[in-house]
């Protein structure tokens, strides 16, 4: 079934030809693969309509400007956190992967739930 990814809405006809193919992405896949394993999936091609497209790129600007900003301090943190011990002249491998992994997951925790694949194609 095809559906517009901004009203949830199946398209048909005239509007599933002006609709715009989302694209499929490692996140995207991800979430198909564990509602496969749980047997949620639905298996839906995604679309934007053509009446929801600015709304959507709307969306996709802010996730875009939310990913460099939360990716920086991201950045920021791990520095902050290996840099700062490294200064007092300690150096422990497990500061060092604790850091990652807490980069790694502030940048989950504060894209995921407002993420928005791109599309494919130019806009």
């Amino acid at each position: 079934m095809k559906v517009c990814i901004v009203s949830q809405n199946e398209l048909k006809g005239t509007s599933l030809r002006s609709a715009r193919r989302v694209k499929d992405d490692f996140i995207l896949g991800s979430i198909r693969k564990v509602k496969q394993f749980l047997r949620i999936a639905q298996n839906n091609e995604l679309y934007v309509s053509k009446k929801h497209l600015a709304e959507y790129l709307e969306k996709r600007k802010k996730y875009e400007k939310r990913a460099g900003l939360f990716s920086a301090i991201a950045v920021i943190v791990v520095i902050v956190l290996i840099g700062l011990p490294l200064l007092s002249g300690i150096f422990d491998i497990v500061n060092v992967i604790a850091a990652l992994f807490l980069g790694l997951l502030l940048i989950t925790f504060a894209l995921l739930p407002n993420y928005t694949p791109a599309l494919e194609g130019k806009v």
